[in-house]
């Protein structure tokens, strides 16, 4: 019987761009691309559009929103809108059961922030420590309800611009403790006239573009060495061994089609070399070698 010969042994057009060695360089190049493309994809879904969206919120113009609007809605869970962001930062058991609940919001041509002025105001004195302050205001409409409006220091109470969310049933209670209304005229809603909704627009803006930078760069550096095969780390250290690369890369085909050859997963062992394949890595190296 004649003994099977290696194929690549019988061969005389073999090439170095051709050999095993570097196909499985322009396969690794291509897998860390690939997943390059997934980590973009990911950081703009999760984290860029999200920010885009919030400062083309923080952009829009106020839309006015009337009492007769205010007093409509009975049931805030279905009539609000879920927004693509948090916009109450109001501190409430429920809203960390249902973290939903708090990106509820009042829409109007395709904008979150509201204008309204209401008919007069209560203010609601809640203690902290030693000193009393005030957070909280009811604003009063037409027809005798109450909305609650978390206000600032500088508020302007004659006009009210901000966010209108959904009123947790334990921040509720505690309004109604402190301002002794009838729980029936308190609307289930929240006006947020603090702008805490877009404060840290900034903040959100500069993370986002430090991590597309990060890709980018992380990016460029995986273009750049699969422009080159002498640029990956395979190649340089198949560089350092006896003979030159092209030489080495010849050896380790002939071997790759002899029958005393072991392979165990992607691992590859043949008389002279020791090869692994991984998913985002490819090595060689001489069996002999300690590393």
């Amino acid at each position: 019987t004649m003994m099977k010969q290696p194929v690549l042994n019988t061969k005389e057009n073999w090439t170095f761009e051709n050999s095993t060695f570097c196909r499985e360089i322009r396969r690794v190049n291509r897998n860390r691309i690939l997943l390059a493309i997934i980590v973009c994809a990911l950081i703009v879904y999760l984290d860029t559009m999200g920010t885009i969206y919030r400062v083309r919120m923080s952009k829009c113009e106020p839309q006015p929103v009337t009492h007769a609007e205010l007093a409509a809605i009975t049931d805030p869970i279905t009539q609000l809108t879920v927004m693509g962001f948090s916009a109450n930062h109001e501190e409430s058991v429920e809203f960390d059961e249902n973290v939903k609940l708090k990106r509820l919001m009042l829409t109007k041509n395709d904008s979150c922030r509201m204008v309204f002025t209401p008919d007069d105001f209560q203010k609601i004195e809640i203690n902290s420590g030693d000193d009393a302050y005030i957070e909280y205001t009811l604003a009063s409409l037409d027809n005798g309800q109450y909305v609650l409006v978390k206000r600032s220091a500088v508020v302007k109470l004659d006009t009210l611009t901000g966010t209108v969310g959904y009123l947790p049933s334990d921040l509720r209670e505690i309004i109604l403790k402190h301002s002794g209304v009838d729980p029936n005229l308190l609307c289930p809603l929240i006006f947020d006239a603090t702008e805490e909704a877009f404060g840290a627009n900034g903040t959100m803006i500069a993370f986002s573009a430090m991590l597309l930078t990060f890709w980018a760069l992380w990016f460029t550096s995986i273009i750049r060495r699969s422009m080159s095969v002498e640029r990956d780390p395979a190649y340089q250290r198949l560089f350092v061994c006896h003979g030159t690369v092209e030489e080495n890369a010849r050896q380790l085909d002939e071997e790759l089609g002899d029958e005393d050859t072991y392979r165990a997963g992607r691992n590859t062992v043949t008389e002279h070399w020791r090869v692994r394949r991984r998913m985002l890595s490819f090595l060689v190296e001489p069996v002999d070698s300690e590393s």
